[in-house]
């Protein structure tokens, strides 16, 4: 009789581990996705190198193909000293399109008040990030802009 309480006590431990074991595993493949892709950094044309602003912030749009949709994008441009750099217009905080205030040279939030400086770095609001920057480079007189895909 001992040897077959011994016995169930195993069988029912085991039956425990098997089950944890599970859980656990199932746990871990629905938090790790099983394809994690790396995105590919592509570039397309934006403007033409004479159409950077001398100095300040312009506004443009971004236009490409993915896959059958057609994105738009809304962008701004900053030369700002010998830097040139392209910042995202969403806002850190809930993702609304920013405009850009000559009066005020800020970056404001129309939805919750968030404001950047032209660096695109957060001056007051509840943003918790500063606008991102987009990859930009330029050649043979043509500004590109890299997006993920």
């Amino acid at each position: 009789m001992d040897g077959r309480r011994v016995f169930l006590k195993r069988f029912v431990k085991s039956g425990f581990g098997l089950l944890a074991f599970l859980f656990g595993a199932t746990l871990l493949r629905f938090l790790y996705p099983s394809q994690v892709r790396a995105r590919q950094l592509l570039y397309h044309p934006l403007l033409k190198e004479d159409d950077i602003p001398r100095q300040g912030v312009r506004r443009v749009h971004l236009t490409y193909d993915k896959g059958e949709k057609t994105i738009t994008m809304r962008l701004f441009l900053v030369h700002a000293g010998a830097d040139i750099f392209a910042l995202s217009s969403s806002c850190a905080h809930l993702g609304c399109l920013v405009d850009w205030s000559r009066h005020k040279e800020q970056f404001i939030c129309p939805c919750h008040g968030g404001k950047y400086d032209m660096q695109g770095n957060v001056v007051a609001g509840p943003p918790p990030l500063s606008l991102a920057r987009m990859p930009l480079k330029i050649e043979n007189g043509i500004v590109y802009i890299g997006i993920k895909v």
